[in-house]
């Protein structure tokens, strides 16, 4: 795993100061699971596995095609089906609470902080540990799953 440098700037777009970037190579989507309350990826590869959660509204991205997600309603999941057996390229983490997976395809799924709600959470491998570090470096809390 590599850090990234620091990158300037306020927009959106570039999510103004990229924390972790961890290397998803060689992890696939095994499962996609809803519930009404929120929506569970998880990843694995022949060792180990990773579960991303996300509790609030999302979007799924590729090209110019942009799709918002609501784990609270069932009607919008519909697309994030298509990541099953997709092999995951890196998941970030951004000082300002975002989250993204990009998957080999150029498919992005990308969770924003929301300020009312936990918007996403991680658990598996100790390889989340260091993006684990660095988010809650940023937030001054400790926690054992990785949390926005």
């Amino acid at each position: 795993m590599s850090s990234l440098p620091k990158r300037g700037g306020t927009s959106k777009s570039n999510r103004s100061s990229l924390s972790r970037r961890l290397s998803l190579h060689g992890y696939q989507v095994t499962q996609v699971c809803a519930t009404p309350s929120f929506v569970e990826i998880l990843l694995g590869d022949t060792q180990s596995s990773i579960a991303i959660g996300i509790t609030t509204p999302f979007s799924m991205q590729q090209g110019a095609q942009k799709e918002r997600l609501d784990p609270k309603d069932s009607k919008t999941l519909a697309p994030i089906m298509i990541l099953l057996s997709q092999e995951a390229k890196d998941l970030e983490v951004f000082r300002d609470g975002s989250l993204k997976l990009t998957m080999l395809d150029g498919k992005e799924l990308t969770v924003s902080k929301d300020g009312s709600a936990e918007a996403w959470f991680t658990s598996g491998t100790e390889r989340l540990q260091s993006l684990e570090a660095d988010k809650d470096s940023d937030s001054g809390k400790r926690q054992k799953k990785v949390r926005a």
